[in-house]
């Protein structure tokens, strides 16, 4: 399991009912709204209640494992960012308890690795040929690696500011039987793949 880690940072502020849209989620007196940042691993949950009082706020993930828990003892209003930089693809619920009640909101994660593998295709064709190819990628720095059968590394590139991509490695003069290619942005793995040169 890979570690969890949630940074959080907090505004308290007085806002507006009037900044609350068609997916807010009522606890009586009370509104709360879970807003996702498009292409980013950050979530802003949005609370404001009529009344001053104890506020708590929960996320745990989908084995119930409480990832981040704060108390608050007298507020009407916040506005608090999550990242989920370094928090794996799967299930997670907010749960912000007031006065009025209790208000959850599940929420499925997929990690910016995953979300950059799932664009990747790697494929082997005529023999010694591999073609890499990606679309919308999001000018993301990567990183191939090809390694021998003896597992030496043979050949390695840095790609920078990655957002649409097609490549052909060939693999002809090589006199290894196969290959294992390693691709990874930021350091983290994105692919692991082993190719049958024979």
């Amino acid at each position: 399991m890979k570690k969890k880690t949630i940074t959080v940072a907090a505004l308290l502020t007085v806002i507006s009912a009037a900044g609350f849209g068609q997916n807010t989620g009522t606890t009586g007196d009370s509104q709360v709204r879970i807003v996702t940042q498009q292409q980013s691993d950050k979530y802003r949950v949005i609370y404001k209640s009529e009344i001053e009082g104890p506020v708590k706020l929960t996320l745990s993930d989908e084995d119930g494992h409480i990832l981040y828990k704060e108390r608050h003892s007298k507020l009407s209003s916040f506005i608090q960012d999550i990242s989920f930089e370094s928090v794996s693809t799967g299930e997670y619920t907010f749960q912000v308890e007031d006065l009025a009640g209790s208000h959850k909101e599940t929420i499925s994660f997929v990690s910016q690795e995953d979300r950059l593998a799932s664009k990747l295709r790697l494929a082997q064709e005529s023999g010694k040929k591999l073609v890499l190819r990606a679309t919308d990628l999001g000018y993301v720095d990567l990183s191939l690696y090809i390694y021998d059968d003896k597992n030496q590394l043979i050949y390695d590139e840095n790609l920078k500011d990655v957002d649409v991509l097609g490549k052909i490695y060939n693999l002809d003069l090589l006199a290894s039987r196969s290959v294992n290619v390693v691709i990874a942005n930021d350091h983290k793995r994105l692919l692991d793949m082993n190719f049958s040169l024979e």
